[in-house]
């Protein structure tokens, strides 16, 4: 009798458990979306940012050049859009394209980091042992789009 009471509490707290893991991913898909629909509404850089292939973002109107793989660019934070947090190299944005684990999915981009102004700021998607953007020295990361500026020199 214990025992059937003890597992009939282990798969309560199991069900309970998976109720909030449903929660909580339904929770990130929403600021998902929120994220994605902020970046579609206008960038940093002057315009809205659109996928037109897997290796070329482009902005308007403005006239500005276009993000292309390989570009050097601006790293800014999420909570304070007009802080340069590190400087990289824009690898692509293709959707599925993996980058600690995840795709990328809409709307983000991956980036090799090279060179790190704000040590201590956190990533947006932090994987591994790569929790802060200092972490990420030399390694590829994923950051949303609408955070991502070609750098001037």
């Amino acid at each position: 009798m214990e025992q059937k009471a003890a597992i009939s509490k282990m798969e309560d707290k199991f069900a309970e458990q998976d109720q909030q893991l449903k929660d909580q991913a339904k929770e990130l898909a929403e600021l998902k979306a929120m994220v994605c629909q902020q970046q579609n509404s206008g960038s940093k850089t002057g315009g809205s940012i659109n996928s037109t292939s897997s290796n070329h973002v482009s902005k308007s109107p403005m006239g500005a050049r276009s993000l292309q793989e390989g570009d050097w660019v601006d790293i800014f934070s999420l909570f304070d859009p007009t802080k340069c947090l590190a400087i990289g190299r824009l690898q692509g944005i293709d959707p599925s394209k993996v980058v600690g684990g995840q795709p990328l999915g809409p709307c983000w981009c991956e980036i090799l980091v090279q060179i790190v102004m704000e040590r201590n700021e956190q990533l947006i998607r932090p994987y591994g042992l790569l929790q802060t953007i200092e972490d990420a020295l030399g390694a590829p990361i994923a950051w949303p789009l609408k955070l991502v500026k070609i750098h001037e020199d």
